[in-house]
């Protein structure tokens, strides 16, 4: 008589499938990190692109204008402000008349790592911050302008200034080609517009939220370097254009190692208040 064969059991015992759970898991906490990293890469480098994009307009622009820049202003005299002039040299000739950025050429205002515009600290006003875009302009009412959201600030010593101090009087590059290829013109920020001093770079140390909605003018610290002087990249960065249109990653510490303006002095180390 045969003996009957013995089948073996051939499915996973809960050990077994507990290990490959596991497995699993610490597999996805690996990639996962990763992924986000690049993800977040990709937005830098896009915005690196819109950066570089502005300052090619910027030039022309200055060609086309007797090597003046555009001015940043926006009353009901001048309602021109900056993206409104740049517009037509994206190929957005309709964005002068008021058309929203989202739908246009203009829509690199925003800069992919800071998308949207939230009031983050309830105070209604049109700050952003370093995930946070700017909203402009507020109460412009008079002029028919739509509401306008970006997440990159102009540096103001690059055109004329009417009526300026007598200690401001010589600190414009008042010609755009004859300003230093290393004068940042344009980078992340909080707000349309900055107009760094250097002893603003001393005043870095009362910054309160390079890590959130950057809002200016907290603790001592001026406008002009909590504007500037916020982490949008990750590990303490922000993308920055400069005159020659390259665009660089530069850490927050090194933000005042450029000649903003004629004259700036130089803090090649500023102190950034860790989190």
């Amino acid at each position: 008589m045969k003996k009957a064969k013995t089948i073996k059991n051939k499915a996973f015992t809960l050990v077994e499938l507990l290990v490959v759970v596991a497995i699993i898991a610490l597999l996805v906490s690996i990639l996962l990190p990763a992924l986000g990293q690049a993800r977040e890469e990709t937005k830098r480098v896009v915005c690196s692109t819109n950066l570089r994009q502005f300052g090619l307009a910027w030039s022309v622009y200055a060609e086309d204008n007797h090597d003046k820049s555009m001015t940043w202003s926006s009353t009901v005299s001048d309602p021109d402000f900056w993206f409104y002039r740049l517009a037509p040299y994206l190929g957005d000739s309709t964005f002068e008349s008021g058309s929203e950025n989202e739908k246009g050429a203009l829509q690199i205002l925003k800069c992919p790592s800071a998308g949207v515009w939230r009031d983050a600290y309830g105070y209604g006003m049109g700050y952003g911050g370093a995930k946070y875009s700017w909203r402009w302009p507020l109460v412009l009412s008079s002029v028919d302008q739509a509401i306008v959201e970006g997440g990159y600030t102009i540096n103001n010593w690059m055109r004329e200034w009417p009526n300026p101090t007598p200690e401001n009087a010589n600190k414009f590059y008042t010609q755009f080609s004859v300003a230093p290829n290393n004068v940042p013109i344009m980078s992340d920020g909080a707000w349309p517009t900055a107009t760094p001093q250097t002893e603003d770079g001393y005043k870095a140390r009362y910054l309160i939220d390079v890590n959130g909605g950057g809002l200016p003018g907290m603790n001592g610290a001026n406008h002009s370097v909590a504007r500037l002087i916020i982490n949008r990249h990750g590990k303490n960065t922000t993308n920055v254009l400069f005159k020659d249109v390259h665009v660089e990653r530069v850490k927050l510490e090194k933000m005042w190692d450029f000649p903003w303006h004629r004259g700036f002095e130089r803090i090649s180390e500023l102190y950034i208040p860790n989190d």
